[in-house]
């Protein structure tokens, strides 16, 4: 049986009977969640992806899922990035929050201070071609105390900090990351972390298993970022 007749049996389920059938999803995550650990029950290269994708399965309904449309919570972005810098000397907290006037807040607690970074969401797309997501920064500040302390503190800090993103957000990072900043605008390439992680080496029908979703669209609202997807699912 193919996984379009899978995902198709899936859907009917939903339609004729949609309280069985989230009952039914929701032991499926959840016992993946409970046997993460277990190599009979998921394979160990899948493993660091239970949790992230049970968060996702918990702040998301079904019938939104099977249309397309993902909701990433601040709590599983902050969660992602906290993986991605621990260790870091130098960073030692990254803050994200989003509203809906489509802006983001990023505060940041740095060995030499906290700032704020406000950007835009300007394009976010994955598909065979490229996988990138795209920000426009439109201010950077020192979070200080007012008055002449702050003053010395920004004049003092803030090229440091400006040294900072402009080395640490040019590089790429270990797991094939790419990340590109210039005239305040940062590019995260993320194809190549894709093709060369676990999913990427696993194929459905003799497609890469990363490429059976795509990323139509990304929008900042109050607490996350909406994903518009297309199934790309093999006939």
């Amino acid at each position: 049986m193919k996984l379009k007749d899978i995902l198709e049996i899936s859907r009917h389920f939903y339609e004729q009977k949609p309280d069985e059938a989230m009952h039914f999803a929701n032991d499926v995550a959840d016992f993946l969640l409970e046997n993460k650990n277990n190599p009979e029950v998921i394979n160990p290269a899948f493993k660091k992806l239970v949790d992230p994708l049970h968060n996702l399965w918990a702040t998301n309904a079904l019938p939104e899922i099977v249309n397309g449309r993902i909701f990433l919570s601040e709590a599983f972005i902050n969660s992602f990035i906290g993986t991605q810098i621990a260790g870091n000397e130098s960073v030692k907290s990254v803050d994200i929050n989003c509203y809906g006037s489509g802006t983001i807040d990023c505060l940041i607690s740095h060995s030499v201070g906290r700032f704020l970074v406000h950007a835009e969401l300007v394009e976010c797309v994955h598909d065979p071609k490229r996988s990138n997501i795209v920000f426009s920064i439109s201010d950077k500040k020192v979070m200080s105390s007012e008055g002449l302390v702050q003053k010395l503190l920004v004049s003092a800090i803030m090229p440091v900090f400006n040294t900072f993103l402009s080395k640490t957000l040019n590089q790429t990072l270990r797991n094939g990351l790419k990340l590109i900043y210039g005239s305040d605008v940062l590019t995260i390439d993320f194809a190549d972390m894709l093709k060369n992680s676990a999913l990427g080496k696993y194929t459905v029908d003799d497609r890469s298993a990363v490429y059976l979703v795509s990323i139509q669209k990304a929008t900042v609202v109050d607490g996350g970022i909406e994903l518009s997807l297309k199934y790309n699912v093999p006939d």
